[in-house]
């Protein structure tokens, strides 16, 4: 899997992303369902893709998307606690639609208010 220290931008990126897995621009833009012109639009920096497109992209390499997120200028990480688990959890939620994230929101927050329960009862 790619890290994003490896490429120092989008161009970058897709032109060691598509040798690494054999392909060329042409191919990457027609397994991705994208026209050859915007690939190569993209490969020569002369626009960025959608956040969208950029999560399809990812998903096809199997990268992390807030690498390329990253670079396409839509992210930028935010310093938390224990940054491993935020990581987890942000590669995770970027990948999921609005409806699943929601569910994932109701049971974090229904786990929370059971931790928070059985903490007042031993508390009394």
């Amino acid at each position: 899997m790619a890290t994003l220290s490896s490429f120092k931008d989008l161009e970058q990126y897709l032109e060691t992303r598509v040798k690494d897995f054999g392909h060329s621009m042409a191919s990457l833009a027609e397994a991705l369902g994208f026209s050859h012109a915007y690939i190569s639009g993209i490969a020569q920096g002369h626009f960025r893709p959608s956040e969208k497109r950029c999560l399809k992209i990812a998903q096809f390499f199997n990268d992390d998307p807030h690498i390329i997120l990253e670079l396409a200028g839509f992210y930028v990480p935010e310093t938390r606690g224990d940054g491993e688990v935020y990581d987890r959890l942000d590669r995770i939620i970027a990948l999921l639609s609005e409806v699943e994230v929601a569910a994932v929101l109701q049971f974090a927050e229904f786990r929370k208010w059971v931790m928070d329960r059985a903490r007042d009862q031993d508390n009394e």
